[in-house]
């Protein structure tokens, strides 16, 4: 990458690093501070008695009426190690949130300064994540034959921005990935496993999309193949260990089941249609064909950004029907291959024909992308 392009690249991340923390800082003047990240629920009188507790009343406010995974990564963030009582007294499903440990972990020592401080401190891991994942994503469509420009797949990805302002991991997570895919293209191995243990324990659905490289690393020795999965394996199962030795309770939430599509249908039946919620199931519609893009992409092209993506889709069919029901959950399922494909659809790479026998179209494994930079 030419030093001019790097610069294109760094000024595309400031750039929307300065939008994202003027949106923040707007949102937070308006709303109580930055406690309206963290999405305290109405109806959680135990934990917000508790915040109160810690922040003091006037200090925690409620904006929706149950709450979301932000209160979950500040009750982390507060005690990453899980050493003290009220972290699992707090926290629904411990063993199950605590898994999902980076975002929380590298927010923690902002609690050094104060409870306050450690607020702002989660808004502001998300928002160096930002810099640093429009970053990569620029200098990987770079890379893939596209432009500096790229970088925005990252910045206007939807599931970013939510992220930002929701207290999420998932922009750690899509910068993770797409760390991995650029280390790859770069044949910086070593750099690309550390990538992924950090996506893994960020949130535990990104070993789908390293399995999906793992996969799509055509032409690469077989040990690296499987390194690059066993690495971040051994780490996320070291930490379940821990968590296991540390904590009682090892339920979790109903987010996958076993029938393909159940979870829509259902989600019809008792929500959509008899609540008249159509934009709801407008947007449902939506990520459905989002997914049905992204497989049709990777079966064009077969790159490693495809590969990475596909395992996100195939979990669509199988969402209970309480995260269909939620909107904001649904999408974050597609959040990593949605910025993905709009760097493979900005690559170079134009899809070869399928080749035709008796009438019907064949995908040939010879249309196997360029291997994975050696």
């Amino acid at each position: 990458m030419s030093t001019s392009r790097r610069r294109s690249a760094f000024a595309i991340a400031a750039g929307a690093t300065l939008v994202y923390f003027i949106v923040g800082l707007s949102v937070a003047a308006s709303s109580g501070g930055p406690v309206w990240f963290v999405q305290f629920g109405m109806e959680d009188h135990r934990v917000n008695q508790w915040a109160q507790g810690v922040l003091a009343p006037d200090k925690v406010v409620t904006p929706m009426l149950q709450p979301h995974d932000g209160v979950r990564f500040w009750i982390l963030a507060r005690d990453p190690l899980l050493l003290q009582a009220d972290t699992e007294t707090y926290l629904d499903h411990p063993i199950y949130r605590a898994r999902r440990i980076a975002y929380p972990l590298a927010a923690s020592p902002f609690r050094l300064f104060g409870e306050h401080a450690l607020l702002w401190g989660l808004f502001t891991v998300n928002l160096g994540t930002v810099f640093v994942g429009t970053y990569l994503t620029a200098q990987l469509a770079d890379v893939v034959g596209g432009r500096p420009g790229g970088g925005l797949a990252f910045a206007c990805n939807p599931c970013v921005l939510v992220g930002v302002l929701l207290d999420l991991s998932d922009p750690l997570m899509i910068a993770a990935l797409v760390g991995v895919l650029l280390a790859l293209r770069r044949g910086r191995f070593a750099l690309a496993t550390l990538a992924a243990v950090v996506a893994v324990m960020t949130r535990e659905v990104a070993f789908l999309g390293i399995l999906g490289m793992a996969v799509g690393m055509v032409g690469q020795p077989i040990r690296r193949r499987l390194a690059l999965v066993a690495v971040p394996t051994t780490a996320m199962a070291a930490w379940s260990v821990y968590l296991a030795l540390r904590l009682d309770r090892a339920s979790a939430p109903e987010n996958f089941t076993l029938v393909p599509f159940g979870g829509w249908i259902e989600a019809y039946r008792t929500g959509w249609a008899p609540l008249g919620k159509w934009d709801e199931f407008l947007a449902a519609l939506l990520i459905a064909a989002a997914g049905v893009a992204v497989l049709l992409r990777w079966a064009k092209t077969r790159s490693l950004e495809m590969w990475c993506s596909v395992g996100f889709c195939l979990l669509l069919p199988f969402v209970t029907t309480v995260v269909m029901l939620n909107p904001t959950n649904s999408s974050r399922i597609l959040g990593p291959a949605v910025t993905l494909l709009a760097i493979d659809l900005m690559s170079n790479r134009k899809p070869r024909p399928w080749p035709r026998l008796g009438g019907l179209r064949l995908i040939r494994r010879g249309n196997a992308p360029e291997p994975a930079a050696t």
